[in-house]
């Protein structure tokens, strides 16, 4: 009797034994299912593998340009699997826009922006973006811009200097602000209008007939308006709203004459060093982000106006053919200058596009 209990016994513990054996695979089924990626230690990233892109700009944090960044930084962290992590510095906590180039150019950081009349110390050719009176509008203009025959050309003059032209950064013309009236050309005559240290925006308002004065922008700008150093300046809408120009000016005037160019950039060293996968993610992302960066400025563009205008400016709509009076005043003065200086393919390329897209 004992020995059939005995029996009994051990082949209820055998039975048990075979029952859990088989049943854990299928407990372990869900725990493996929502268990997130990170946790598998094979498919970790390690730190010290992870490349850092840093960006910096001067503008501030709600810019067009910086909100467009974090969809910039999300795309290539997620793409990359975090194998490619994106750092933004705005507010000019890095420096100004030429310490930001040297900084991109001696790879201390990654990309930055600057503006045209910047990026010519480094590279001649982007007198290109001096062009008056070249772009319809805003929109074919910035398509021009970074179109892939323009770009090529581009690239091959910003290669030169060790850099890479990731694309133009656009949104909107440059605006005069004034104390009067301006309706025609004759206005203009004798005005003293504050403009970029820039020998081609000098030429464009010698040839309008204003008398144009160069002169660093911001606060010491604000100082010569308000004291009558200068009697008005010409600058983007968000510019004007950002530097509450409304406060010592009464106009702003859509003259249309320039349009307000950045560019941004890259080291050639640090763009070929990519392998073929990340050059791929961050071209992807850095055309998005150009695209989303132009949309948002000019969605903005209407609120950056209305504060002006909330702020005592009127604004002044000039007509299609005051704006061609202004252009036949300019002629092609300043367009052989440049020409003399980048020589013509360049210029040609631009135009065609414009041509193109118009």
């Amino acid at each position: 009797m004992k020995k059939l209990v005995s029996l009994m016994m051990a082949a209820a513990m055998m039975l048990s034994f075979v029952a859990c054996s088989t049943s854990a695979p299928a407990a372990a089924q869900p725990a493996a299912a929502t268990e997130p990626a990170a946790a598998e230690p094979a498919t970790a990233v390690d730190p010290a593998e992870v490349m850092t892109i840093s960006v910096t700009n001067v503008l501030a944090d709600d810019s067009p340009e910086n909100t467009a960044l974090q969809n910039f930084k999300k795309e290539i962290e997620e793409k990359s699997n975090g194998r490619m992590k994106v750092d933004i510095y705005a507010n000019g906590i890095m420096g100004g826009e030429m310490e930001n180039v040297e900084n991109v150019r001696n790879n201390n950081v990654t990309m930055t922006m600057a503006a045209s009349s910047v990026l010519a110390n480094f590279v001649p050719e982007c007198e290109l973006f001096d062009l008056p009176y070249a772009f319809p509008t805003v929109e074919v203009g910035t398509k021009a811009l970074n179109d892939p025959d323009v770009m090529d050309v581009l690239n091959t003059a910003f290669a030169k200097a060790g850099l890479h032209f990731v694309g133009a950064n656009t949104a909107d013309y440059r605006w005069l602000t004034c104390k009067k009236e301006v309706n025609s050309l004759a206005d203009l005559k004798g005005m003293k209008v504050r403009v970029m240290e820039n020998q081609n925006h000098v030429a464009l308002w010698t040839a309008l007939g204003a008398n144009p004065t160069p002169m660093a922008g911001g606060g010491q700008l604000y100082t010569s308006l308000q004291q009558g150093t200068v009697d008005a300046q010409e600058n983007p809408v968000a510019q004007i709203n950002n530097n509450k120009f409304y406060e010592v000016q009464t106009y702003f005037v859509d003259t249309r004459h320039i349009m307000n160019v950045s560019g941004w950039i890259v080291s050639t060293e640090w763009y070929d060093g990519l392998s073929e996968d990340d050059r791929a993610i961050f071209d992807t992302a850095a055309a998005n982000f150009l695209n989303e960066a132009y949309t948002l400025g000019t969605e903005r563009l209407e609120s950056d106006k209305a504060a002006c205008e909330a702020g005592g400016m009127t604004c002044l709509p000039l007509s299609d053919a005051i704006r061609a009076e202004f252009k036949a005043a300019v002629g092609d003065t300043v367009e052989k200058k440049i020409r003399a200086d980048i020589g013509d393919e360049l210029v040609d390329a631009l135009l065609a596009c414009v041509a193109k897209y118009q």
